[in-house]
């Protein structure tokens, strides 16, 4: 489904409403697309961030995974701040989680960046 930017609020809560789902609107110049190629795991890490700040929702790391035997990292997954859901199973006198400022609500927004042999 097409949006404009110029679409009021009423009309973004109201797609909302009909699939569940939230597709931000983002620019065509910023927008991720599968295979992409960048030269660092940073730079890739930060174009995303900046996806999602234009997209209306925060990043946080994952999973990190590194090569056996060295501190090399191969693969690291970003997730939506909203994503999963809070921990119901804590005990109300055990000490509390820092809170991270947003409500968990199972968003599937997720990416995985994978670095190959040759650095990129």
């Amino acid at each position: 489904m097409d949006m404009l930017v110029e679409d009021s609020v009423e009309d973004i809560e109201q797609i909302f409403e009909e699939n569940g789902v939230w597709i931000p609107y983002v620019d065509e110049n910023i927008k991720l697309v599968v295979g992409m190629c960048f030269d660092t795991l940073d730079e890739a890490e930060s174009f995303y961030i900046r996806c999602a700040r234009f997209g209306g929702f925060g990043v946080l790391k994952s999973s990190t995974r590194y090569r056996k035997g060295s501190k090399d990292i191969y693969r690291r997954e970003l997730v939506c701040a909203k994503e999963g859901f809070k921990d119901t199973s804590q005990d109300k006198n055990e000490i509390r989680i820092r809170n991270r400022g947003y409500v968990r609500v199972g968003c599937k927004s997720r990416i995985r960046f994978f670095k190959e042999e040759d650095g990129k």
